[in-house]
């Protein structure tokens, strides 16, 4: 199989070819349960980037994270990290499967690829910064393996978010994004410790989706100071701008493009009544995955 999507074809004519094993290298029945796995890895966020030319200048990418966070309700100065480093398997069938989605009121029959990234794969950087605490030392890892689908038509992965005492999302706005979209849900734990002290001062768990299409996030009734507050419009870091932006506010990520190796993960997401030796702790976060994808 071309390390790429499948072009857009009939359905049946897809079926037919696949089980012929003759579509773009594509194993036959003896070999259906084949998978690829790539290689990611999140690209350096410190200079800009031009996202209208996603395979120029791959050094210069943005991948920013921003954070609001309350500790006992209690606005604290914005947290902005990078997500420069990350890296993790993608591993992608190579069977396509079908599912009946919802296109403006109209049931559509989507085709996908099932894909994943085992959770041993996953590795981030281990980030050191200053608090009122101290020296902290952050450290994250993934909880289980994460799945998603690598739609080639009819997927629709953007993403709404609404928090109130937890986070709801709902998935989808009425219309088909392009082909090599993604959705994939994440679980990982965020742990920080004192670095002088080695107390841990915070262990969280999180779970929230990253997506292709767009992300937006709106906090309402949760009875603290984040009510009202949007993302990405009152992210307060000042990179969540420019090409970042889809057409309607949400941040915008970039479909995957397996051949170049490009394609932007996104998310907007919410860790509510979380502990810290501080005491509780809230905090909205908008993330960007500019990723760099090669075959193993």
């Amino acid at each position: 199989m071309k390390a790429r999507l499948l072009k857009i074809l009939p359905l049946f004519l897809i079926a037919a070819l696949v089980a012929g094993g003759v579509l773009a290298g594509l194993p036959g029945k003896a070999e259906a349960a084949k998978k690829i796995t790539y290689k990611v890895m999140v690209m350096d966020p410190r200079t800009p980037w031009d996202r209208l030319k996603p395979t120029e200048n791959k050094q210069n990418n943005e991948s920013p994270q921003s954070t609001i966070t309350l500790i006992n309700n209690q606005d604290q100065p914005p947290a902005i990290e990078a997500n420069e480093g990350t890296t993790f398997d993608l591993v992608v069938d190579t069977k396509l499967k079908t599912k009946k989605v919802k296109i403006a009121g109209q049931k559509v029959e989507a085709t996908y690829y099932k894909v994943k990234i085992p959770g041993k794969s996953y590795n981030v950087p281990v980030v050191e910064y200053w608090s009122p605490m101290g020296e902290l030392r952050a450290t994250m890892k993934m909880k289980g393996n994460a799945k998603g689908m690598l739609y080639v038509t009819g997927g629709d992965v953007d993403l709404y978010t609404v928090v109130k005492k937890k986070g709801k999302t709902k998935i989808g706005d009425g219309k088909a994004d392009p082909e090599g979209s993604l959705i994939i849900q994440m679980k990982s734990q965020i742990t920080i410790t004192v670095i002088a002290t080695g107390k841990k001062f915070m262990k969280t768990k999180s779970k929230s989706y990253m997506t292709t299409g767009t992300a937006s996030l709106v906090v309402t009734k949760s009875k603290t100071a984040l009510d009202g507050l949007r993302l990405p419009d009152d992210d307060r870091s000042g990179l969540l701008t420019g090409a970042l932006r889809g057409p309607a506010g949400g941040l915008q990520g970039q479909p995957l493009d397996l051949d170049a190796g490009t394609g932007t993960l996104v998310t907007c997401a919410a860790t509510m009544k979380g502990k810290t030796a501080l005491g509780r702790t809230d905090s909205i976060t908008s993330q960007v995955w500019v990723m760099e994808i090669k075959k193993r």
